[in-house]
């Protein structure tokens, strides 16, 4: 990108809704850039871990991942900025599993929980409310 003199931090979030990040940057006195992600990451497993209270996030929770020899972990926060926020949403490329064998969630304050057999779905966003107890689940 050319021309930006200067910006706020940049914004990652899957604008298209294609399974991958994207990244937006928007210039203090200028345009915006989008800058689209069209990398063939196979299998995305997209996790909002929801936080207590109806909040849409839990800052400070991690997403571990294991697909077949790959293991992932992510960590889920929402990068602020006074013009802009990233998606509180962990992308985890599976690459060509379309199954994660499991996913550990660890929320702060709370027991694990562990989901077995998680498919990957693109754009679709598993959705991990606060008031999911802590166990293993199929």
């Amino acid at each position: 990108v050319t021309g930006v003199q200067a910006c706020a931090l940049p914004i990652s979030a899957d604008y298209d809704l294609d399974g991958d990040i994207d990244l937006l940057i928007l210039g203090y006195q200028g345009r915006a850039y989008l800058l689209r992600n069209d990398s063939d990451q196979g299998s995305v497993l997209r996790v909002r871990v929801r936080g207590p209270g109806g909040s849409p996030s839990c800052p400070g929770a991690r997403v571990e991942v294991v697909a077949g020899e790959r293991r992932l972990v992510a960590q889920i926060g929402a990068s602020v900025s006074y013009m802009s926020q990233n998606e509180a949403i962990a992308h985890l490329a599976l690459g060509d599993t379309g199954v994660a064998d499991s996913l550990r969630i660890f929320r702060p304050g709370r027991a694990p929980l562990i989901l077995k057999s998680v498919p990957a779905g693109g754009a679709r966003v598993l959705e991990i409310p606060w008031e999911m107890e802590a166990g293993e689940r199929e």
